[in-house]
């Protein structure tokens, strides 16, 4: 008789721990999955004539980029810090993405790592959410739906994780077979004088089903940290913010930053 108090004893408890770890992993039951965008989104941004927008890749991960709420038209890239514009990035600054920086640390490569995060976390694929510091070591995401953690490990990420250390992680992938959410990605010590790198992510891509061709939209950060925003196609304004893919391109200019066929790579 005894054994079997027991036997209900420990069954209980076991119960009790995995409602218990299952509150902790998916609560709150409120996170949103949808951004509100009063003044419009990156999925409502016209595609050229005679294009459409690729769909899904069924991940989900396009949809969320293109859900990004956008500042109203005219919006300035600002500062994390003073809330001064951005004037080195302001130039090539086409809408403003209404998302807020959680750190005066999230820059560049940041903020390619913030998004991602940011969909899965909504996602609520929490035990997908990890990243590599430039150590080579894994930093994983533990807290479940609460967002106060989450903002804590991301603040965390940025101190420890770069250009270098998201480059290294991420596989390589062709031009030509680009998808939206891939990164075009480079170190320090992938340029001559080995000041900076610099990242952007893929937000949007449209094809044109009657000849093939596709155009893609970016989205950056830049340091010092500001406001993320959709890149301006300074080389060509009448097709802004969508630049053409050309799948046998020796290099990818966007006016100020340039990249090589081999730094496209994604998650």
């Amino acid at each position: 008789m005894n054994r079997k108090k027991i036997g209900k004893g420990i069954l209980l408890v076991g119960c009790v721990m995995v409602v218990c770890v299952a509150a902790w992993l998916y609560s709150p039951w409120w996170i949103k999955s949808e951004f509100e965008h009063p003044h419009g989104r990156i999925g409502d941004i016209p595609v050229p004539e005679g294009f459409e927008r690729v769909p899904d890749d069924g991940s989900g991960y396009a949809d969320f980029l293109r859900s990004l709420p956008l500042y109203k038209e005219g919006a300035k890239v600002r500062e994390y810090i003073g809330n001064a514009v951005a004037d080195s990035v302001q130039p090539y600054n086409y809408r403003v993405v209404h998302l807020p920086l959680l750190s005066q640390n999230e820059q560049c490569a940041d903020v390619c790592m913030h998004l991602r995060a940011e969909y899965l976390f909504r996602k609520r694929r929490f035990f997908n959410i990890h990243f590599n510091d430039t150590q080579g070591q894994t930093l994983r995401y533990w807290w479940g739906g609460w967002r106060r953690p989450f903002i804590k490990y991301l603040r965390e990420v940025y101190k420890v994780c770069n250009t270098e250390s998201m480059k290294d992680e991420m596989d390589t992938r062709k031009l030509a077979d680009m998808q939206v959410g891939d990164v075009l990605v480079y170190d320090l010590k992938a340029r001559p004088d080995g000041k900076y790198g610099h990242a952007v992510t893929v937000a949007d891509m449209a094809v044109n089903p009657a000849t093939g061709e596709k155009v893609f939209m970016l989205v950056q950060g830049s340091t010092p940290a500001c406001l993320i925003h959709v890149m301006k196609n300074v080389e060509d304004p009448s097709g802004s913010p969508w630049f053409k893919l050309d799948p046998d391109a020796k290099e990818l200019d966007f006016g100020f930053v340039k990249y090589y066929p081999d730094e496209l790579r994604h998650f």
